[in-house]
């Protein structure tokens, strides 16, 4: 866990940390302090301490200094949102690398129309986040089309927004009513990409059941 990455590195540890225990595997989670830019130390501790797989999570350049630090290291290799990024992809360090973040691979079976009329008018392909701009855009404009021709206040669209239900094209989306302060998607969704030819190719959905382990 590097502290540079905030609270999403912190949820992405302390989420690692309990899956991974609910099949009663160990983990060695281990915490450098923000700005730290020399990991090395703490890749050779965790390897002597015969980790079979590593968790990078973190900002995109600690994730690269992470790839470079484990390059002989043949287990399986993952990092969080951050590190999709074309500059990581393109270090030849993060060859084989997995990637878990909250945007769909562009070229997704799903969003196969979408990336078709995107390319038509714009003259190349559309890249991460893309669709979900898509998404968002359209939940709004449902919510617009319902107010039948009037003008809302932005306040106005506030609860409407919170309230709705609507499938687009890379998940369902409901906001969590219990959430204090700013809503929450009850309805997450995560994508998992990996890292080959210096480029992402996306793998799929991330399962949201669990997967029996191999020799369990």
């Amino acid at each position: 866990m590097d502290r540079s990455g905030g609270d999403l590195s912190w949820m992405t540890v302390q989420m690692v940390n309990f899956i991974v225990r609910q099949y009663g595997r160990a983990t060695h989670p281990r915490v450098v302090p923000p700005g730290t830019t020399d990991l090395q130390p703490v890749l050779d501790e965790m390897r002597s301490a015969g980790i079979k797989a590593f968790v990078y999570a973190g900002p995109l350049d600690g994730a690269l200094r992470a790839a470079h630090g484990l390059a002989d290291f043949r287990g399986p290799k993952y990092a969080t949102e951050p590190a999709l990024d074309t500059r990581f992809a393109a270090d030849p360090a993060a060859e084989g690398w997995t990637v878990l973040a909250s945007a769909i691979g562009p070229g997704a079976a799903q969003v196969s129309t979408f990336a078709t009329a995107f390319g038509a008018r714009y003259g190349h392909p559309p890249g991460f986040w893309a669709a979900e701009g898509y998404d968002a855009a359209n939940l709004l404009i449902h919510q617009l089309a319902a107010t039948k021709g009037r003008r809302p206040a932005r306040k106005d669209l506030i609860a409407p927004l919170q309230a709705a239900k609507y499938r687009g094209l890379t998940r369902e989306f409901a906001f969590d009513s219990k959430t204090v302060g700013t809503p929450m998607l009850a309805t997450p969704a995560s994508f998992v990409h990996q890292v080959r030819d210096r480029a992402f190719a996306y793998v799929g959905p991330a399962p949201d059941k669990a997967v029996p382990l191999k020799g369990t």
